[in-house]
């Protein structure tokens, strides 16, 4: 066989292989949590943890793992704060 036609032929078997991909959008819009929604949930999970009788903190994040809202209520033991944050940014 010829290269040339050694070469045409791998060409046209990888090209029928591999499926063509779809251009991926220039720009990508992603939903945002305001800060009214976070505080909004920070205060909700800090009501239903005081009606347990429980004093904790509790941290908001946004996708990309910042704090959007953190809450300490009074009587939380201090570490309750970065173990607030840990949870919310894994969850």
């Amino acid at each position: 066989m010829r290269p040339a036609v050694a070469g045409g032929l791998a060409a046209a078997l990888a090209a029928a292989v591999v499926p063509p991909c779809a251009a991926a959008p220039a720009v990508v819009s992603e939903a945002a949590l305001s800060t009214d929604g976070a505080l909004a949930a920070a205060e909700a999970a800090l009501a239903a943890c005081r009606k347990e009788g429980q004093h904790v903190s509790v941290t908001v994040v946004d996708a990309a793992g910042r704090t959007k809202v953190s809450l300490r209520d009074d009587g939380a033991a201090p570490h309750t704060a970065e173990h607030s944050y840990r949870k919310a940014y894994t969850a």
